[in-house]
């Protein structure tokens, strides 16, 4: 699992485009979602978990506007459906996008109208996603930061977590996290044994892994960061990945 970062191939292609605070600011938006996703929770009144993420956004400059935006969106969205759709492109390359909408054919038209402008051609998702994609849990702890990680030092708590494999990862703001690998539908069972050890978990999501990738040239990545940038604009997007690295 090592080098398999949750966000290794958006960043690679997105780091010349998007600066250091566009990418703190949409990684924080992707926290939230997943916690009010994983939790139900959406009042921070009634929610210390949720009132302690938004404290840590603020403490990051994230603008009121984005977290409000968020919550209103994820408390509209709280009986939509989720959606997986991919997108394919040039020379083999793929995005998967995963969305949840009350409007199902509305989003799908949206977002394919995107993707077309790109280039790619909008699917179900499904025959190619798990050719291409691997998916699997991963929960994210906060690294002491004044020390230097070491994932071997954690090889038994992640065996005794129920967890795969554990490595240490680069974060969106170029520091250092746990990645704690497992399957699924062990994601939440992991992050509760990890907290039960008093370990700082960031988060716990499901993600998709490229399971291999495909060489772009410096034009072709470009167009395909302009259109993950305007899908993870969508207020019914969660998450995009791809296969595609440079060339």
């Amino acid at each position: 699992m090592a080098g398999h970062s949750k966000w290794a191939n958006i960043r690679h292609i997105k780091a010349a485009k998007d600066g250091e605070r566009s990418r703190i600011t949409s990684e924080f938006s992707r926290r939230m979602r997943a916690f009010v996703r994983e939790t139900g929770q959406i009042d921070p009144k009634t929610s210390s978990q949720l009132a302690k993420l938004i404290a840590e956004g603020k403490s990051k400059n994230i603008p009121s506007a984005t977290i409000e935006r968020v919550l209103a969106q994820m408390s509209n969205l709280k009986n939509a459906s989720p959606i997986l759709l991919e997108a394919k492109g040039p020379a083999g390359s793929v995005m998967l996008i995963e969305a949840i909408s009350n409007k199902i054919s509305h989003t799908r038209s949206e977002l394919q109208s995107v993707v077309k402008k790109c280039g790619f051609s909008l699917f179900d998702g499904g025959s190619m996603a798990r050719l291409v994609f691997e998916e699997k849990g991963m929960v994210l702890v906060d690294c002491d930061a004044e020390g230097k990680p070491d994932a071997d030092a954690y090889v038994d708590v992640a065996i005794e977590a129920g967890a795969e494999d554990v490595t240490v990862e680069e974060d969106e703001e170029g520091g250092k996290v746990l990645q704690f690998a497992c399957e699924p539908n062990d994601v939440y069972a992991v992050k509760k044994e990890l907290e039960a050890r008093q370990l700082p978990v960031r988060s716990a999501d499901v993600v998709f892994l490229s399971t291999s990738t495909v060489p772009l040239d410096s034009s072709s990545l470009e167009a395909i960061a302009k259109a993950m940038e305007r899908l993870e604009e969508h207020p019914d997007v969660l998450k995009v990945y791809t296969n595609v690295v440079e060339a």
